[in-house]
């Protein structure tokens, strides 16, 4: 279970959002979270994070046994008031209570949404799998070679979101000279 949790930690940052960090007591700095991935922007918070993890900072060595956190991952979502008026508008919701947005329907789309957003419903391969499948592919030999260089750099920064963070940096840098 701990290997999802990495690959979602991983996985892509939507442009409009900003990874949460946390402090940290022992270094005095800011670092993202190690079993969980928040992020934030102006409308929405999107944390995914594994409950046993979350238990057991709230139970501490008294964690109850036998509970079925051991292989829960979560996905919460929290609308702020942008993203609340939004919703209310799109789907023709009349008040402001929970009673008015407890749709099935609504929670589904919005879950899925933002879970499509960020991790995706793409299938995750080792980076030897994925050299294989764009070298047996039909794309021009430059394309793939373009290709193989992008999945060596995300391999490198350990996540998709840094390997594009350090990709525009570069370029930005080259745009200057």
């Amino acid at each position: 279970m701990n290997w999802y949790m990495e690959l979602i930690r991983r996985s892509d940052i939507p442009k409009s959002f900003e990874l949460v960090l946390k402090d940290n007591p022992i270094t005095k700095r800011k670092e993202p979270y190690k079993n969980a991935l928040h992020l934030e922007n102006k409308s929405v918070i999107i944390n995914f994070y594994n409950k046993r993890f979350q238990i057991a900072e709230v139970f501490g060595d008294d964690f109850p046994e036998g509970h079925e956190a051991e292989d829960i991952i979560r996905l919460k979502v929290q609308c702020k008031k942008r993203n609340v008026n939004n919703l209310k508008g799109y789907y023709s919701i009349k008040g402001k209570s929970l009673l008015d947005f407890s749709s099935e329907e609504l929670s589904e789309k919005v879950l899925l949404s933002y879970y499509e957003r960020t991790v995706g419903y793409e299938d995750y391969y080792t980076l030897q799998e994925a050299r294989f499948i764009i070298g047996e592919s039909d794309y021009k030999w430059k394309v793939r070679q373009r290709m193989i260089e992008v999945l060596e750099l995300i391999n490198q920064k350990r996540s998709v979101w840094k390997a594009r963070d350090d990709y525009e940096d570069e370029q930005s840098d080259l745009m200057r000279l």
